[in-house]
Protein backbone atom coordinates (compact mmCIF):
# COMPACT_ATOMS: atom_id res chain seq x y z
CA UNK A 1 0.00 0.00 0.00
CA UNK A 2 0.98 3.84 -0.98
CA UNK A 3 1.00 5.39 2.05
CA UNK A 4 1.57 8.82 0.39
CA UNK A 5 -2.04 7.73 -1.17
CA UNK A 6 -3.41 7.14 1.79
CA UNK A 7 -5.43 10.72 2.78
CA UNK A 8 -6.78 10.73 -0.30
CA UNK A 9 -7.92 7.26 -0.41
CA UNK A 10 -9.54 7.82 2.47
CA UNK A 11 -10.83 10.90 1.81
CA UNK A 12 -12.88 9.11 -1.63
CA UNK A 13 -14.10 6.83 0.34
CA UNK A 14 -15.95 9.20 2.54
CA UNK A 15 -17.00 11.03 -0.80
CA UNK A 16 -18.22 8.39 -2.29
CA UNK A 17 -20.18 6.99 0.74
CA UNK A 18 -22.06 10.55 1.65
CA UNK A 19 -23.02 10.63 -1.96
CA UNK A 20 -23.87 7.19 -1.74
CA UNK A 21 -26.17 7.46 1.33
CA UNK A 22 -28.32 10.10 -0.71
CA UNK A 23 -29.20 8.88 -3.56
CA UNK A 24 -29.50 5.12 -2.81
CA UNK A 25 -33.11 4.93 -3.70
CA UNK A 26 -32.24 6.16 -6.96
CA UNK A 27 -29.17 3.95 -8.41
CA UNK A 28 -30.40 0.94 -10.32
CA UNK A 29 -27.61 -1.36 -8.87
CA UNK A 30 -26.01 -0.52 -5.68
CA UNK A 31 -22.51 0.26 -5.40
CA UNK A 32 -21.66 -2.56 -2.77
CA UNK A 33 -22.26 -5.12 -5.70
CA UNK A 34 -18.97 -4.37 -6.56
CA UNK A 35 -16.28 -6.52 -6.15
CA UNK A 36 -13.93 -6.57 -8.77
CA UNK A 37 -12.23 -3.54 -10.68
CA UNK A 38 -10.53 -2.11 -13.43
CA UNK A 39 -8.84 0.83 -14.79
CA UNK A 40 -8.57 1.35 -18.01
CA UNK A 41 -6.40 4.44 -18.57
CA UNK A 42 -6.73 7.04 -20.86
CA UNK A 43 -4.93 9.88 -22.27
CA UNK A 44 -3.76 12.69 -19.67
CA UNK A 45 -4.96 15.97 -19.63
CA UNK A 46 -2.27 18.56 -19.37
CA UNK A 47 -4.44 21.64 -17.97
CA UNK A 48 -2.23 23.97 -15.10
CA UNK A 49 -5.16 26.43 -14.64
CA UNK A 50 -7.65 23.60 -13.41
CA UNK A 51 -8.72 24.53 -10.21
CA UNK A 52 -9.67 21.90 -7.59
CA UNK A 53 -12.34 23.77 -5.91
CA UNK A 54 -14.27 24.17 -9.47
CA UNK A 55 -14.63 20.52 -10.03
CA UNK A 56 -17.72 19.81 -12.74
CA UNK A 57 -19.13 16.35 -14.24
CA UNK A 58 -16.53 14.98 -16.54
CA UNK A 59 -18.96 13.49 -19.33
CA UNK A 60 -16.57 10.49 -20.56
CA UNK A 61 -18.63 9.49 -23.27
CA UNK A 62 -20.73 11.39 -26.13
CA UNK A 63 -24.27 10.78 -26.59
CA UNK A 64 -24.84 7.82 -28.87
CA UNK A 65 -25.84 9.06 -31.97
CA UNK A 66 -24.62 6.80 -34.48
CA UNK A 67 -27.07 4.32 -35.18
CA UNK A 68 -26.33 3.20 -37.49
CA UNK A 69 -23.33 2.01 -36.61
CA UNK A 70 -24.47 0.62 -33.46
CA UNK A 71 -27.15 -1.41 -35.73
CA UNK A 72 -24.59 -2.94 -37.95
CA UNK A 73 -21.89 -4.49 -35.17
CA UNK A 74 -24.58 -5.61 -33.19
CA UNK A 75 -26.23 -7.26 -36.09
CA UNK A 76 -22.91 -8.74 -36.39
CA UNK A 77 -22.28 -9.96 -32.79
CA UNK A 78 -26.22 -11.14 -32.56
CA UNK A 79 -25.52 -13.38 -35.77
CA UNK A 80 -21.85 -14.26 -35.14
CA UNK A 81 -19.95 -14.24 -31.75
CA UNK A 82 -23.65 -14.69 -29.77
CA UNK A 83 -23.94 -17.49 -31.66
CA UNK A 84 -21.26 -19.58 -29.38
CA UNK A 85 -21.84 -18.11 -26.63
CA UNK A 86 -23.21 -20.45 -24.03
CA UNK A 87 -26.60 -19.55 -21.94
CA UNK A 88 -26.57 -21.64 -19.26
CA UNK A 89 -23.00 -21.29 -18.49
CA UNK A 90 -23.63 -17.47 -17.84
CA UNK A 91 -26.83 -18.21 -15.70
CA UNK A 92 -25.00 -20.98 -14.05
CA UNK A 93 -22.36 -18.43 -12.80
CA UNK A 94 -25.03 -15.57 -11.66
CA UNK A 95 -26.75 -18.35 -9.70
CA UNK A 96 -23.77 -18.97 -8.21
CA UNK A 97 -23.15 -15.08 -7.34
CA UNK A 98 -25.90 -15.42 -5.26
CA UNK A 99 -25.51 -18.90 -3.53
CA UNK A 100 -21.70 -18.84 -2.98
CA UNK A 101 -19.79 -16.23 -2.67
CA UNK A 102 -16.76 -17.61 -3.20
CA UNK A 103 -16.17 -18.03 -6.99
CA UNK A 104 -14.35 -20.65 -8.66
CA UNK A 105 -12.26 -19.30 -11.48
CA UNK A 106 -13.34 -21.54 -14.15
CA UNK A 107 -16.60 -20.22 -14.07
CA UNK A 108 -15.03 -16.26 -13.70
CA UNK A 109 -13.08 -17.19 -17.00
CA UNK A 110 -16.43 -18.11 -19.08
CA UNK A 111 -18.06 -15.02 -18.08
CA UNK A 112 -15.44 -12.75 -18.82
CA UNK A 113 -15.12 -14.30 -22.15
CA UNK A 114 -19.07 -14.03 -22.86
CA UNK A 115 -18.78 -10.30 -21.94
CA UNK A 116 -15.11 -9.62 -24.13
CA UNK A 117 -17.11 -10.62 -27.02
CA UNK A 118 -19.89 -7.99 -26.51
CA UNK A 119 -17.03 -5.44 -26.45
CA UNK A 120 -14.89 -6.94 -29.23
CA UNK A 121 -18.17 -6.68 -31.35
CA UNK A 122 -18.66 -3.22 -30.08
CA UNK A 123 -15.19 -2.04 -31.21
CA UNK A 124 -15.60 -4.16 -34.84
CA UNK A 125 -13.77 -1.79 -37.16
CA UNK A 126 -12.28 0.40 -35.15
CA UNK A 127 -8.79 0.84 -35.97
CA UNK A 128 -6.04 0.40 -33.00
CA UNK A 129 -8.42 -0.12 -30.26
CA UNK A 130 -9.29 -3.93 -29.18
CA UNK A 131 -9.84 -5.50 -26.29
CA UNK A 132 -8.17 -8.84 -25.46
CA UNK A 133 -8.17 -11.52 -22.52
CA UNK A 134 -5.12 -11.55 -20.37
CA UNK A 135 -2.97 -14.48 -20.36
CA UNK A 136 -1.31 -15.06 -16.93
CA UNK A 137 -4.40 -16.25 -14.42
CA UNK A 138 -2.79 -18.33 -12.31
CA UNK A 139 -3.80 -19.93 -9.16
CA UNK A 140 -3.60 -17.54 -6.41
CA UNK A 141 -3.32 -14.61 -8.35
CA UNK A 142 -5.48 -12.30 -10.16
CA UNK A 143 -8.71 -14.04 -11.92
CA UNK A 144 -9.02 -14.08 -15.85
CA UNK A 145 -9.60 -10.52 -17.24
CA UNK A 146 -10.32 -8.28 -20.14
CA UNK A 147 -7.46 -5.71 -20.46
CA UNK A 148 -8.05 -2.71 -23.02
CA UNK A 149 -5.56 -1.39 -25.60
CA UNK A 150 -4.94 1.60 -27.17
CA UNK A 151 -2.64 1.99 -29.91
CA UNK A 152 -0.89 5.45 -30.55
CA UNK A 153 0.27 5.96 -34.47
CA UNK A 154 2.81 8.74 -34.88
CA UNK A 155 4.78 9.81 -37.49
CA UNK A 156 8.67 8.92 -37.15
CA UNK A 157 11.25 11.22 -37.05
CA UNK A 158 13.94 11.13 -39.95
CA UNK A 159 16.07 8.73 -37.75
CA UNK A 160 13.54 6.56 -36.83
CA UNK A 161 11.97 5.68 -40.47
CA UNK A 162 14.53 3.13 -41.58
CA UNK A 163 13.23 1.24 -38.08
CA UNK A 164 10.86 -1.44 -37.15
CA UNK A 165 7.19 1.03 -37.73
CA UNK A 166 5.97 -1.53 -34.32
CA UNK A 167 8.28 0.82 -32.64
CA UNK A 168 6.53 3.72 -33.31
CA UNK A 169 3.32 2.55 -31.52
CA UNK A 170 2.69 3.03 -27.90
CA UNK A 171 0.08 0.54 -26.02
CA UNK A 172 -2.10 1.31 -22.67
CA UNK A 173 -3.44 -1.37 -21.02
CA UNK A 174 -5.44 -1.49 -17.49
CA UNK A 175 -4.95 -3.19 -14.20
CA UNK A 176 -7.02 -6.15 -12.83
CA UNK A 177 -7.37 -5.78 -8.68
CA UNK A 178 -9.97 -8.05 -6.56
CA UNK A 179 -11.47 -7.38 -2.97
CA UNK A 180 -14.27 -7.88 -1.52
CA UNK A 181 -15.65 -4.29 0.57
CA UNK A 182 -16.40 -2.76 -2.97
CA UNK A 183 -15.09 0.54 -4.45
CA UNK A 184 -15.68 2.75 -1.24
CA UNK A 185 -13.52 1.02 0.59
CA UNK A 186 -11.57 -0.55 -1.85
CA UNK A 187 -8.30 0.87 -1.08
CA UNK A 188 -5.80 -1.76 -2.52
CA UNK A 189 -7.54 -1.08 -5.86
CA UNK A 190 -6.97 2.53 -5.92
CA UNK A 191 -3.56 1.60 -4.69
CA UNK A 192 -2.93 -0.72 -7.49
CA UNK A 193 -4.36 1.94 -10.00
CA UNK A 194 -1.80 4.46 -8.81
CA UNK A 195 1.23 2.26 -9.38
CA UNK A 196 -0.45 1.78 -12.96
CA UNK A 197 -0.55 5.33 -13.83
CA UNK A 198 3.10 5.94 -12.31
CA UNK A 199 4.06 3.35 -14.54
CA UNK A 200 2.62 5.08 -17.97
CA UNK A 201 3.16 8.57 -17.14
CA UNK A 202 5.03 10.79 -19.18
CA UNK A 203 7.46 12.77 -18.31
CA UNK A 204 6.48 15.85 -19.63
CA UNK A 205 3.80 16.36 -17.43
CA UNK A 206 2.50 19.38 -15.72
CA UNK A 207 3.51 20.21 -12.16
CA UNK A 208 -0.17 19.89 -11.07
CA UNK A 209 -1.87 17.31 -13.83
CA UNK A 210 -5.29 14.84 -13.71
CA UNK A 211 -5.96 11.69 -15.43
CA UNK A 212 -9.01 10.80 -16.27
CA UNK A 213 -10.21 6.73 -15.70
CA UNK A 214 -13.03 4.41 -15.87
CA UNK A 215 -13.17 1.80 -13.60
CA UNK A 216 -15.26 -1.19 -14.74
CA UNK A 217 -16.95 -3.80 -12.39
CA UNK A 218 -16.92 -7.46 -15.07
CA UNK A 219 -18.21 -4.92 -17.67
CA UNK A 220 -21.75 -4.44 -15.49
CA UNK A 221 -21.03 -0.77 -14.19
CA UNK A 222 -18.72 2.04 -15.05
CA UNK A 223 -17.49 4.69 -12.29
CA UNK A 224 -15.50 7.64 -14.13
CA UNK A 225 -12.85 8.69 -12.01
CA UNK A 226 -10.70 11.31 -12.20
CA UNK A 227 -6.88 11.16 -10.73
CA UNK A 228 -5.26 14.18 -9.61
CA UNK A 229 -1.39 13.88 -9.90
CA UNK A 230 0.94 16.77 -8.32
CA UNK A 231 4.60 16.58 -9.16
CA UNK A 232 7.07 16.52 -5.72
CA UNK A 233 10.74 18.65 -5.64
CA UNK A 234 12.31 15.40 -6.08
CA UNK A 235 10.97 15.00 -9.70
CA UNK A 236 8.57 12.03 -8.35
CA UNK A 237 4.95 12.03 -8.94
CA UNK A 238 2.05 12.08 -5.80
CA UNK A 239 -1.53 11.37 -5.95
CA UNK A 240 -2.94 14.41 -4.44
CA UNK A 241 -6.75 13.68 -4.70
CA UNK A 242 -9.08 11.45 -6.30
CA UNK A 243 -12.97 12.69 -7.04
CA UNK A 244 -15.83 10.08 -8.46
CA UNK A 245 -17.61 11.96 -11.36
CA UNK A 246 -20.66 13.56 -9.62
CA UNK A 247 -23.33 12.09 -12.66
CA UNK A 248 -23.15 9.82 -15.34
CA UNK A 249 -23.07 10.79 -19.11
CA UNK A 250 -26.30 10.93 -20.82
CA UNK A 251 -28.73 8.39 -18.61
CA UNK A 252 -29.17 10.92 -15.26
CA UNK A 253 -29.31 7.45 -13.53
CA UNK A 254 -28.24 8.94 -10.17
CA UNK A 255 -28.26 12.80 -9.89
CA UNK A 256 -25.58 14.20 -7.66
CA UNK A 257 -24.58 10.26 -6.94
CA UNK A 258 -22.14 8.02 -7.77
CA UNK A 259 -21.09 8.04 -11.16
CA UNK A 260 -22.81 4.32 -12.12
CA UNK A 261 -23.66 3.93 -15.52
CA UNK A 262 -24.90 0.34 -17.00
CA UNK A 263 -22.92 -1.30 -20.05
CA UNK A 264 -24.17 -4.79 -21.52
CA UNK A 265 -27.76 -5.27 -20.76
CA UNK A 266 -27.01 -8.62 -19.67
CA UNK A 267 -28.15 -8.66 -15.51
CA UNK A 268 -31.58 -7.37 -15.57
CA UNK A 269 -32.39 -8.85 -19.39
CA UNK A 270 -30.57 -11.80 -20.61
CA UNK A 271 -29.33 -13.52 -17.02
CA UNK A 272 -32.84 -13.35 -15.47
CA UNK A 273 -33.50 -16.84 -13.74
CA UNK A 274 -36.39 -17.83 -15.70
CA UNK A 275 -34.34 -18.08 -18.40
CA UNK A 276 -33.03 -21.37 -17.23
CA UNK A 277 -36.02 -23.42 -18.01
CA UNK A 278 -35.98 -22.56 -21.60
CA UNK A 279 -35.30 -23.89 -24.58
CA UNK A 280 -32.65 -21.21 -25.76
CA UNK A 281 -29.16 -22.60 -24.94
CA UNK A 282 -27.35 -19.41 -26.70
CA UNK A 283 -27.02 -16.10 -26.03
CA UNK A 284 -27.98 -15.65 -29.45
CA UNK A 285 -31.21 -17.12 -28.93
CA UNK A 286 -32.90 -14.85 -26.51
CA UNK A 287 -30.75 -11.55 -27.67
CA UNK A 288 -33.87 -9.08 -29.30
CA UNK A 289 -33.25 -7.61 -32.92
CA UNK A 290 -32.75 -4.04 -32.22
CA UNK A 291 -29.33 -3.27 -29.97
CA UNK A 292 -29.22 -3.57 -26.17
CA UNK A 293 -28.90 -0.28 -24.45
CA UNK A 294 -25.79 -1.82 -22.88
CA UNK A 295 -24.33 -2.83 -26.69
CA UNK A 296 -24.78 1.02 -27.51
CA UNK A 297 -22.64 2.09 -24.41
CA UNK A 298 -19.79 -0.17 -25.21
CA UNK A 299 -19.90 1.08 -28.77
CA UNK A 300 -19.65 4.85 -27.20
CA UNK A 301 -16.99 3.52 -25.30
CA UNK A 302 -14.75 1.78 -27.95
CA UNK A 303 -15.13 5.43 -29.60
CA UNK A 304 -14.06 6.96 -26.60
CA UNK A 305 -10.89 5.21 -26.39
CA UNK A 306 -10.10 6.27 -29.90
CA UNK A 307 -10.78 9.93 -29.02
CA UNK A 308 -8.78 9.93 -26.22
CA UNK A 309 -5.88 8.85 -28.03
CA UNK A 310 -6.52 10.97 -30.99
CA UNK A 311 -7.19 7.94 -33.21
CA UNK A 312 -9.50 8.22 -35.49
CA UNK A 313 -13.22 7.29 -34.86
CA UNK A 314 -13.95 4.41 -37.54
CA UNK A 315 -17.34 5.77 -39.33
CA UNK A 316 -19.51 3.42 -41.06
CA UNK A 317 -19.98 4.17 -44.82
CA UNK A 318 -20.60 2.77 -48.28
CA UNK A 319 -17.84 2.90 -50.98
CA UNK A 320 -20.13 3.35 -54.36
CA UNK A 321 -18.38 0.65 -56.69
CA UNK A 322 -19.13 -1.64 -60.03
CA UNK A 323 -19.81 -5.32 -58.89
CA UNK A 324 -17.40 -7.95 -60.91
CA UNK A 325 -17.44 -11.48 -61.27
CA UNK A 326 -16.97 -13.22 -57.64
CA UNK A 327 -13.46 -14.87 -58.49
CA UNK A 328 -12.78 -10.92 -58.83
CA UNK A 329 -13.33 -10.48 -55.44
CA UNK A 330 -16.52 -8.84 -55.75
CA UNK A 331 -15.94 -5.65 -56.45
CA UNK A 332 -14.24 -3.18 -58.25
CA UNK A 333 -13.21 0.36 -57.26
CA UNK A 334 -13.51 2.06 -60.69
CA UNK A 335 -16.39 4.09 -59.28
CA UNK A 336 -16.10 8.24 -59.03
CA UNK A 337 -19.49 8.41 -56.12
CA UNK A 338 -18.25 10.17 -52.69
CA UNK A 339 -19.17 7.49 -50.14
CA UNK A 340 -21.91 7.68 -47.99
CA UNK A 341 -22.16 8.06 -44.80
CA UNK A 342 -24.05 5.09 -42.98
CA UNK A 343 -23.12 6.16 -39.21
CA UNK A 344 -26.84 8.23 -38.12
CA UNK A 345 -29.34 6.19 -40.23
CA UNK A 346 -32.63 5.12 -39.18
CA UNK A 347 -32.03 0.94 -38.71
CA UNK A 348 -34.75 -1.76 -39.81
CA UNK A 349 -33.14 -4.82 -38.09
CA UNK A 350 -33.76 -8.28 -39.96
CA UNK A 351 -32.46 -12.10 -39.14
CA UNK A 352 -30.28 -12.28 -42.11
CA UNK A 353 -29.48 -8.51 -42.72
CA UNK A 354 -29.76 -4.82 -41.76
CA UNK A 355 -31.50 -2.06 -43.81
CA UNK A 356 -30.57 1.23 -43.40
CA UNK A 357 -32.29 4.71 -44.50
CA UNK A 358 -29.98 7.51 -44.58
CA UNK A 359 -30.73 10.78 -43.91
CA UNK A 360 -32.63 12.71 -45.90
CA UNK A 361 -32.32 10.37 -48.72
CA UNK A 362 -34.65 8.36 -50.70
CA UNK A 363 -33.54 5.49 -50.83
CA UNK A 364 -32.11 2.44 -48.07
CA UNK A 365 -29.12 0.26 -47.66
CA UNK A 366 -29.19 -3.65 -47.37
CA UNK A 367 -26.26 -4.46 -45.48
CA UNK A 368 -25.04 -8.11 -44.73
CA UNK A 369 -22.32 -10.12 -45.26
CA UNK A 370 -20.48 -9.71 -49.14
CA UNK A 371 -21.11 -13.09 -50.70
CA UNK A 372 -24.91 -12.53 -50.04
CA UNK A 373 -25.15 -8.79 -51.34
CA UNK A 374 -22.80 -10.10 -54.53
CA UNK A 375 -25.93 -12.80 -54.90
CA UNK A 376 -28.46 -10.35 -54.79
CA UNK A 377 -26.80 -8.14 -57.11
CA UNK A 378 -26.41 -10.92 -59.37
CA UNK A 379 -30.47 -11.94 -59.53
CA UNK A 380 -31.23 -7.93 -59.42
CA UNK A 381 -29.28 -7.71 -62.86
CA UNK A 382 -31.44 -9.87 -64.84
CA UNK A 383 -35.09 -8.37 -62.68
CA UNK A 384 -34.43 -4.58 -62.66
CA UNK A 385 -34.56 -5.08 -66.87
CA UNK A 386 -38.12 -6.14 -66.11
CA UNK A 387 -39.20 -3.09 -65.24
CA UNK A 388 -42.17 -4.53 -63.41
CA UNK A 389 -43.81 -2.17 -60.71
CA UNK A 390 -44.39 -4.82 -58.73
CA UNK A 391 -41.08 -5.53 -58.18
CA UNK A 392 -38.67 -3.81 -55.95
CA UNK A 393 -35.14 -2.52 -57.87
CA UNK A 394 -32.00 -1.43 -56.86
CA UNK A 395 -29.33 1.11 -57.67
CA UNK A 396 -26.70 -0.80 -58.36
CA UNK A 397 -24.57 2.21 -59.26
CA UNK A 398 -24.61 3.51 -55.57
CA UNK A 399 -23.67 -0.24 -54.12
CA UNK A 400 -20.60 -1.59 -52.84
CA UNK A 401 -18.46 -2.26 -50.06
CA UNK A 402 -19.29 -1.15 -46.21
CA UNK A 403 -16.52 0.02 -44.02
CA UNK A 404 -16.21 0.63 -40.16
CA UNK A 405 -17.61 -2.54 -38.74
CA UNK A 406 -15.69 -5.29 -39.61
CA UNK A 407 -14.36 -6.68 -43.35
CA UNK A 408 -16.40 -8.53 -45.20
CA UNK A 409 -19.79 -6.50 -45.46
CA UNK A 410 -21.36 -5.02 -48.63
CA UNK A 411 -24.44 -3.07 -48.76
CA UNK A 412 -27.04 -2.93 -51.90
CA UNK A 413 -28.97 0.20 -52.44
CA UNK A 414 -32.74 -0.49 -52.85
CA UNK A 415 -34.89 2.49 -54.14
CA UNK A 416 -37.41 4.04 -52.04
CA UNK A 417 -38.34 4.17 -47.90
CA UNK A 418 -41.80 5.38 -47.96
CA UNK A 419 -43.14 1.74 -48.53
CA UNK A 420 -44.50 -0.49 -45.46
CA UNK A 421 -45.27 -3.86 -44.68
CA UNK A 422 -48.69 -4.85 -45.73
CA UNK A 423 -50.80 -6.02 -42.77
CA UNK A 424 -54.21 -7.59 -42.20
CA UNK A 425 -55.97 -4.32 -42.14
CA UNK A 426 -54.86 -3.84 -45.45
CA UNK A 427 -56.95 -7.06 -46.95
CA UNK A 428 -59.64 -6.29 -44.68
CA UNK A 429 -60.38 -2.69 -46.92
CA UNK A 430 -63.69 -2.64 -48.83
CA UNK A 431 -64.89 -5.67 -47.84
CA UNK A 432 -61.30 -7.95 -48.80
CA UNK A 433 -61.53 -6.11 -52.06
CA UNK A 434 -58.10 -4.53 -51.78
CA UNK A 435 -56.83 -7.76 -50.45
CA UNK A 436 -57.77 -9.43 -53.68
CA UNK A 437 -56.29 -6.48 -55.66
CA UNK A 438 -52.59 -6.77 -53.54
CA UNK A 439 -52.48 -10.48 -54.42
CA UNK A 440 -53.05 -10.13 -57.49
CA UNK A 441 -49.75 -7.74 -58.02
CA UNK A 442 -47.68 -10.22 -56.17
CA UNK A 443 -48.82 -13.18 -58.51
CA UNK A 444 -47.94 -10.76 -61.39
CA UNK A 445 -44.76 -10.17 -59.92
CA UNK A 446 -43.86 -14.03 -59.36
CA UNK A 447 -44.86 -14.33 -63.02
CA UNK A 448 -42.42 -12.13 -63.87
CA UNK A 449 -39.97 -13.88 -61.64
CA UNK A 450 -40.63 -17.57 -63.05
CA UNK A 451 -40.23 -16.28 -66.45
CA UNK A 452 -36.41 -15.17 -66.02
CA UNK A 453 -36.25 -17.62 -64.39
CA UNK A 454 -35.98 -16.73 -60.77
CA UNK A 455 -37.67 -18.36 -57.83
CA UNK A 456 -38.39 -16.09 -54.90
CA UNK A 457 -38.04 -18.48 -51.98
CA UNK A 458 -39.02 -15.98 -48.98
CA UNK A 459 -42.93 -14.83 -49.99
CA UNK A 460 -44.16 -13.59 -46.40
CA UNK A 461 -46.15 -10.87 -45.44
CA UNK A 462 -43.00 -8.86 -44.03
CA UNK A 463 -41.71 -9.06 -47.78
CA UNK A 464 -44.87 -7.37 -49.44
CA UNK A 465 -44.74 -3.76 -49.15
CA UNK A 466 -47.38 -1.06 -50.00
CA UNK A 467 -46.07 2.19 -52.16
CA UNK A 468 -47.73 5.83 -50.04
CA UNK A 469 -50.91 7.34 -51.53
CA UNK A 470 -54.11 9.02 -49.47
CA UNK A 471 -56.80 6.62 -51.29
CA UNK A 472 -55.55 3.05 -50.38
CA UNK A 473 -57.03 1.61 -53.73
CA UNK A 474 -54.37 3.54 -55.73
CA UNK A 475 -51.68 1.90 -53.85
CA UNK A 476 -49.93 -1.12 -55.27
CA UNK A 477 -47.61 -4.37 -53.74
CA UNK A 478 -44.55 -4.58 -54.28
CA UNK A 479 -42.29 -7.75 -53.51
CA UNK A 480 -39.61 -6.87 -52.02
CA UNK A 481 -36.01 -8.75 -50.67
CA UNK A 482 -34.12 -11.36 -53.05
CA UNK A 483 -31.64 -12.63 -50.33
CA UNK A 484 -33.21 -16.07 -50.56
CA UNK A 485 -34.05 -16.09 -54.30
CA UNK A 486 -32.39 -18.43 -56.46
CA UNK A 487 -32.48 -19.19 -60.33
CA UNK A 488 -34.14 -22.40 -61.78
CA UNK A 489 -32.07 -25.24 -62.11
CA UNK A 490 -29.94 -23.80 -59.12
CA UNK A 491 -29.58 -26.42 -56.33
CA UNK A 492 -29.83 -24.42 -53.04
CA UNK A 493 -28.96 -26.03 -49.45
CA UNK A 494 -30.65 -24.42 -46.31
CA UNK A 495 -33.06 -21.54 -45.69
CA UNK A 496 -36.18 -21.25 -46.90
CA UNK A 497 -39.06 -18.68 -45.66
CA UNK A 498 -40.83 -19.34 -42.41
CA UNK A 499 -42.23 -22.36 -41.51
CA UNK A 500 -45.75 -20.99 -41.56
CA UNK A 501 -45.36 -20.03 -45.18
CA UNK A 502 -43.49 -22.55 -46.48
CA UNK A 503 -44.27 -24.98 -49.25
CA UNK A 504 -45.43 -28.28 -47.82
CA UNK A 505 -42.79 -29.69 -51.16
CA UNK A 506 -40.41 -27.36 -50.03
CA UNK A 507 -37.64 -29.48 -48.35
CA UNK A 508 -38.65 -32.64 -50.81
CA UNK A 509 -34.59 -31.99 -51.65
CA UNK A 510 -32.33 -28.74 -52.91
CA UNK A 511 -34.25 -27.24 -56.10
CA UNK A 512 -37.24 -25.16 -55.80
CA UNK A 513 -40.15 -24.70 -58.24
CA UNK A 514 -42.57 -21.78 -59.26
CA UNK A 515 -45.26 -23.80 -57.53
CA UNK A 516 -43.94 -23.05 -53.77
CA UNK A 517 -43.35 -19.69 -54.03
CA UNK A 518 -47.54 -19.86 -54.82
CA UNK A 519 -48.19 -22.09 -52.45
CA UNK A 520 -46.08 -19.51 -49.85
CA UNK A 521 -48.02 -16.60 -51.38
CA UNK A 522 -51.40 -18.32 -50.54
CA UNK A 523 -50.27 -19.07 -46.85
CA UNK A 524 -49.42 -15.43 -46.68
CA UNK A 525 -52.61 -14.08 -47.71
CA UNK A 526 -54.49 -16.85 -45.94
CA UNK A 527 -52.79 -15.24 -42.65
CA UNK A 528 -53.75 -11.98 -43.51
CA UNK A 529 -57.36 -13.09 -43.70
CA UNK A 530 -57.40 -14.38 -40.62
CA UNK A 531 -57.69 -17.70 -41.92
CA UNK A 532 -57.18 -20.76 -39.01
CA UNK A 533 -56.90 -24.62 -38.88
CA UNK A 534 -56.20 -26.59 -36.09
CA UNK A 535 -52.45 -27.34 -37.11
CA UNK A 536 -51.23 -24.51 -39.67
CA UNK A 537 -47.66 -26.24 -40.09
CA UNK A 538 -48.59 -29.50 -40.74
CA UNK A 539 -48.84 -30.28 -45.11
CA UNK A 540 -52.70 -30.93 -44.40
CA UNK A 541 -53.20 -28.09 -42.47
CA UNK A 542 -51.39 -25.81 -44.90
CA UNK A 543 -53.50 -27.34 -47.97
CA UNK A 544 -56.41 -26.43 -45.79
CA UNK A 545 -55.90 -23.20 -45.28
CA UNK A 546 -55.26 -22.55 -49.09
CA UNK A 547 -58.44 -24.54 -49.53
CA UNK A 548 -60.31 -22.13 -47.22
CA UNK A 549 -58.63 -18.99 -49.18
CA UNK A 550 -59.72 -20.02 -52.67
CA UNK A 551 -63.52 -20.30 -50.63
CA UNK A 552 -63.34 -16.78 -50.79
CA UNK A 553 -62.78 -15.51 -54.00
CA UNK A 554 -62.82 -16.68 -57.59
CA UNK A 555 -59.07 -15.05 -57.69
CA UNK A 556 -57.54 -17.07 -55.46
CA UNK A 557 -59.11 -20.02 -56.89
CA UNK A 558 -57.77 -19.32 -60.27
CA UNK A 559 -54.29 -19.19 -59.35
CA UNK A 560 -54.13 -21.83 -56.58
CA UNK A 561 -56.93 -24.29 -57.34
CA UNK A 562 -54.87 -26.39 -59.01
CA UNK A 563 -53.06 -27.34 -56.17
CA UNK A 564 -55.63 -28.33 -54.16
CA UNK A 565 -56.51 -30.80 -57.30
CA UNK A 566 -52.90 -32.20 -56.72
Amino acid sequence: MLHAAAPAIEQFAQYTHNQRSASRSQVTLPAEDVEELKLWLHDVERNPNVKKATKSPIDMLKAPERAGTVAVRYWRFRTGAATNISLDEIVELVVARRNDPALKPPKEILFHRGLLAIFQAAALGQTDVRFEVEDFAQENKAREDVRTFATLRRPPSPVQRSCNPNENKRTWHCSNVIDQTGISQNKEALSKVWKCIRVHMPDEMEEQSSIVGTISSRFELLFFAEFEVRRRHDGSFELSAVYLAPCPPRSQLSAGGDCLWLVPDLDARLLALEYVKKDERTLAAVLPPEPLEGFTAAVSYADHIAETHNIAVATLQLHPGTFSNFEDGGFSTSSQADPIDLDDSRAFHGPNSVVLRPLGANYVVKIADLDKIMREVELHRAIDTCNCRYLRKALLDLSGKVEGAGPGLAGIVLEGFLHRKINANDCAVDGGKLGIMYFGHVEAALAVLHGLPVHHRDVKPSNILLSQDDDPRNRIAILNDFGESCWGDEFVKGGYCRRRYTSPNADAGGFSTPEDDYISLGLTFAHLHNLRVSDPYSPAGKMELIGKLCGLHENYRKCLGRFLAE
